[in-house]
């Protein structure tokens, strides 16, 4: 289902991008019917949505895998191996189309959530919360602080990890902050609270998200910077109505157009 919003979606914003409007403002990645015919073989190279095929076939594979081998022990071998391959693609800059040259990275990432979670789910049920709180804190100042270590570009589009070893601490320091945060938010937190119905509204609409939201900055800065405002107003102005505009058409697509998604459903 993936792949039907992002051959739908790509070409749409490949002939946003193909007008004069955008040409003499802006370096845009797709501007030509070659561009065009490019991005349609060989994938995206800067937009987000180089990230759709990738998490597809990133999924195939992990759940093909997992569907073979019950025992988590094994699992953590074959990731182990998909580690070192993603990390002689990584090494010898080795590209392919789609970007799947990122997918033994990402499915290394994708098995730790998946093989880890039952676990994490214990060890929080059995944890107060002020404990709780502590080691996210503690979390994120590993993740934090391991960035900074590693001192290198991090960029998976490119399948650029820096120090390998850092990578993989702060990638799993981050991971498990971000769920100890969410686990504690949503003890604390009603589900009619306004913060868990602004989260669970992101959470349910992440696709619409990440295959827009650079589409919707571009028009936004087009207008924006020329206002007669100094630039903390200016940047101020551009939060506040991509996030107007982003909600907007969430609703629109979710009521309308939700089958450019490959949904069958309307979502509220």
């Amino acid at each position: 289902m993936l792949l039907i919003p992002y051959f739908i979606y790509s070409i749409f914003i490949m002939f946003c991008f193909s007008s004069q409007f955008f040409k003499s403002d802006f370096k845009i990645e797709a501007t030509s019917y070659i561009d065009f015919v490019n991005v349609l073989l060989y994938g995206w190279h800067g937009l987000a949505l180089w990230f759709i095929p990738v998490l597809f076939l990133t999924e195939i594979i992990f759940f093909s895998i997992k569907k073979r081998i019950d025992n988590n022990y094994f699992l953590i071998v074959i990731l182990l191996i998909f580690s070192v391959l993603g990390y002689y693609l990584g090494e010898n800059d080795l590209r392919i189309a789609y970007k799947l040259e990122v997918v033994p990275m990402a499915v290394v990432f994708y098995g730790f959530g998946y093989v880890s979670q039952s676990y994490i789910s214990n060890f929080i049920e059995k944890r107060k919360n002020g404990l709780l709180l502590i080691l996210a804190a503690v979390l994120l100042t590993i993740n934090v602080a391991f960035c900074f270590i590693n001192n290198q570009r991090l960029d998976m589009c490119y399948n650029k990890m820096g120090n390998y070893i850092y990578t993989y601490i702060s990638a799993i320091a981050g991971f498990l902050f971000m769920l100890l945060l969410s686990v504690f938010l949503s003890q604390q937190l009603r589900f009619s609270n306004p913060i868990t119905i602004a989260l669970n509204f992101l959470g349910r609409n992440t696709l619409i998200i990440l295959l827009l939201h650079q589409l919707i900055k571009i028009y936004l800065n087009l207008f924006i910077v020329r206002l007669p405002f100094d630039a903390n107003v200016t940047t101020v102005l551009k939060h506040i109505f991509f996030w107007i505009s982003m909600v907007i058409i969430i609703k629109i697509i979710n009521k309308y157009l939700y089958l450019t998604l490959g949904r069958s459903t309307i979502i509220n």
